[in-house]
């Protein structure tokens, strides 16, 4: 692997932190919250580009299969996939949701 893969995130993935960005901002009434966990998150996923195998396998045998890996941002998930150049996200959900339906 190159020593800095590309960060890709799959329109899935910029759905599902447009809805966290949403949900934080208008039902909790924290958009300052939201916008840092968002950046947060970001970040992270940055990191990956570096350190494609930061994350972790998913305990799902599915997910496994399909060459997932899981990064924990405070109470979010982040579903990756490395290959030779991009490091792509796939979804990021919140930890206690049941998020197997989403692949």
């Amino acid at each position: 692997m190159p020593d800095n893969l590309k960060l890709k995130f799959t329109s899935k993935a910029k759905a599902d932190m447009t809805g966290i960005l949403d949900y934080i901002s208008d039902n909790l009434y924290a958009p300052a919250a939201a916008t840092k966990l968002i950046d947060k998150i970001e970040k992270s996923c940055q990191i990956l580009t570096s350190s494609p195998l930061a994350g972790s396998i998913p305990r799902d045998d599915t997910l496994a299969r399909k060459g997932y890996r899981m990064l924990v941002v405070d109470n979010y998930l982040v579903f990756y996939t490395v290959d030779d150049s991009v490091v792509r996200i796939m979804h990021v959900v919140y930890g206690r949701r049941n998020f197997n339906w989403l692949f």
